[in-house]
């Protein structure tokens, strides 16, 4: 019987190919990860459990960032407060008043030091040691304002005038909301006013035979905001000397908007220089006007 020359032969196995059936490297792939099952499960089941727990903490923390930063929004009344809260002291200079014909104009200079902490308060002059007239007012942080009470009558001792502030209630700036305070006021009170003139009635610059003064100027609304009414502070001064004061609204002003004034003004001046000061709160969302469009001039 003739031997089969194949017969015992190695057979290399790698040359194995059969088009209509899995490949021997998948078949080795799915026995090497039927025996790895088990530990695969495990691996994978691993890497879930701290792909949640990353998650978990991130959760926890922006948590925690938000708690935190909702407790800043709450309001600080008279300085009662954790640590985190703590503001200092508004810084309130001596009281002045001057006399308007039979009537007066009480005047108080007010800095509020805190750069991250706006007030609201009631603004009190007292005469003779009594409250005599008070008035919501509000400071913005880092501010410094004059804060008038015009054409009071005063039947006591005028120079018994004192001032204090009631019902300080403090606001944190909302940090997410404005990164940057210095750039966020200066964007919205972008006023300018040019023009600036005072002059006498009598002096021929107004045809009228009244007498008194007219302060005259342009006010421009170059920020990209429209106010329903944007109240002015105005103060005269001789040298550095405050000789008079009084308010003017812009009402409606529009971005991009310039106006001009006239203000009739009595008294007897020379030489005086005016310092005009929007007394704005920008951070009262009623001050907007809903978009119209800017006007350009």
């Amino acid at each position: 019987m003739p031997k089969d020359k194949k017969y015992g032969e190695e057979i290399d196995i790698k040359k194995y190919q059969n088009e209509n059936s899995v490949s021997l490297g998948e078949m080795n792939f799915g026995l090497w990860l039927s025996e790895k099952r088990v530990l695969l499960t495990h691996i994978l089941i691993s890497i879930l459990i701290l792909v949640s727990a990353g998650f978990f903490i991130y959760s926890a923390y922006q948590f925690y960032i938000y708690s935190k930063d909702s407790s800043d929004k709450t309001p600080v009344v008279n300085n009662v407060s954790s640590p985190h809260n703590m503001t200092k002291d508004l810084v309130i200079e001596a009281p002045q008043y001057i006399k308007s014909g039979d009537r007066y104009d009480l005047i108080v200079k007010i800095t509020n030091p805190n750069d991250k902490f706006s007030a609201n308060f009631d603004s009190c002059f007292n005469l003779s040691g009594h409250e005599f007239t008070c008035a919501n007012s509000f400071i913005l942080p880092g501010e410094t304002k004059y804060i008038f009470a015009l054409g009071k009558a005063v039947t006591d001792d005028i120079k018994t005038l004192t001032y204090n502030n009631k019902n300080v209630v403090w606001q944190r700036i909302d940090a997410h909301a404005i990164l940057d305070w210095p750039s966020f006021s200066a964007d919205r009170l972008n006023f300018s006013y040019t023009n600036v003139n005072f002059y006498s009635i009598s002096d021929g610059n107004y045809n009228s035979a009244s007498s008194g003064n007219i302060l005259e100027f342009n006010a421009q609304n170059s920020s990209a905001y429209s106010y329903y009414d944007v109240p002015l502070n105005i103060a005269l001064y001789e040298g550095s000397q405050l000789v008079s004061v009084n308010t003017y609204h812009l009402q409606n002003f529009l971005s991009g908007e310039t106006r001009n004034v006239k203000i009739n003004w009595p008294g007897n001046f020379s030489n005086v220089r005016a310092e005009i000061v929007p007394n704005l709160n920008i951070l009262d969302d009623s001050v907007y006007l809903k978009y119209q469009g800017s006007v350009t001039s």
